[in-house]
């Protein structure tokens, strides 16, 4: 699973854009600061035979700081993850432990860690969007105690780079893979060092800018809470709002998320008038999280916002939610294609748990990308 090859990486630096950004104590903020865990998607092609479409997704982890590599303790100074590949339910297909030494790097991709699985595994990854086929999931990787038997110390050693690509048709589109800095608790609970904040509002970028059928539009969306529990039995979840043209004409959309990974394709799910609805078709979508379920113990319920939880006897069930809008257009010319990935602009909010209501303390939101 450890590949470690310098055009590689080279080539995939070569098409990371970064931008700048204070460090919050948070999993699921996209700023490039370095992390002790992470997660990103994972989407590539399934082989068939004639098939063009060879979408791909490479990354690159940096273990960046670490002590020297010439020092005596080295080999102590290994930090070692927990990876899992999980499909979009969440269930895990596949893990394996993974190590850096100091200032390492390690690089890999969506379809080499899927040619080995078996084809069960496979099929567990296996979806349809934009009626081609792709195996979907998430990469999750969590700090453990060295195999050696030395403990890793959880610190923020791991800065993780992640693209979407089709090389052959010269796309390579960066974007960042959400961490956990300094946290503790439950992975992929968007929890701090000492309050939890929780995903509450998404701002989706949508651009559509031919009807190619080799041009995309997706919302990608990871949600992370499990979606059933012990204490919720939910019937759905979805992002409720409203999607805008660029004339700020709107339209109430509700985007269902079943999965704990969503590929939505936009050109689909967008509303006619009064939208402009001739390419090209461009704006946004606002929207927040609702679910409705019906509890054992409570009967049906209705929760939206942050913090998603029934029962007012027991501790709250959080939201992280968050994702990235991926814009692709092939044109007749390489100089006319291009493609982009960037972070949904977001609301989150402190987790402070009034015990009533089962709702967040709204007063503590703040904005974030």
């Amino acid at each position: 699973m450890k590949i470690r090859n310098l055009l590689t990486v080279v080539a995939m630096l070569s098409v990371l854009l970064l931008s700048g950004g204070s460090a919050f104590a948070v999993l699921g903020v996209d700023d490039n600061v370095p992390g002790q865990d992470f997660a990103f998607p994972l989407i590539c092609a399934v082989p068939v035979t004639g098939q063009t479409n060879f979408e791909n997704t490479l990354y690159a982890i940096p273990e960046i700081l670490g002590t020297s590599i010439d020092s005596p303790d080295k080999n102590g100074n290994v930090v070692y993850t927990h990876c899992q590949i999980k499909d979009i339910h969440s269930n895990v297909v596949q893990d394996f432990d993974i190590g850096w030494t100091p200032y390492d790097v390690v690089t890999g991709d969506c379809s080499s860690l899927v040619a080995p699985l078996s084809t069960s595994q496979k099929s567990a990854l296996t979806q349809t969007t934009d009626g081609v086929s792709y195996y979907e999931g998430y990469l999750e990787c969590q700090q453990i105690t060295a195999a050696t038997g030395v403990a890793s110390v959880l610190t923020n050693r791991l800065l993780p780079y992640v693209y979407l690509v089709d090389l052959p048709e010269g796309f390579a589109s960066g974007f960042n893979g959400p961490r956990l800095e300094d946290g503790s608790g439950p992975f992929l609970g968007e929890e701090g060092d000492t309050i939890e904040v929780t995903a509450n509002t998404l701002f989706a970028r949508y651009y559509i800018n031919n009807t190619d059928p080799r041009s995309w539009d997706w919302w990608m969306i990871l949600a992370g809470r499990q979606q059933y529990s012990t204490i919720n039995a939910t019937s759905s979840r979805v992002l409720n709002g409203d999607v805008c043209d660029e004339s700020e004409d709107c339209v109430s959309l509700a985007l269902n998320l079943p999965y704990q990974l969503n590929i939505i394709d936009v050109a689909s799910n967008l509303p006619g008038a009064p939208l402009n609805t001739t390419p090209p078709l461009a704006g946004f979508g606002y929207f927040q999280i609702q679910e409705k379920g019906n509890n054992i113990i409570v009967g049906p319920f209705t929760i939206t916002g942050t913090i998603n939880d029934p029962l007012v006897t027991v501790v709250p069930v959080y939201y992280s939610i968050y994702g990235w809008s991926y814009e692709r257009a092939e044109a007749g010319t390489a100089a006319a294609s291009w493609d982009v990935i960037h972070p949904m602009d977001r609301i989150y909010c402190s987790g402070a748990y009034d015990g009533a209501s089962g709702a967040g303390n709204d007063a503590a939101c703040s904005f974030k990308d």
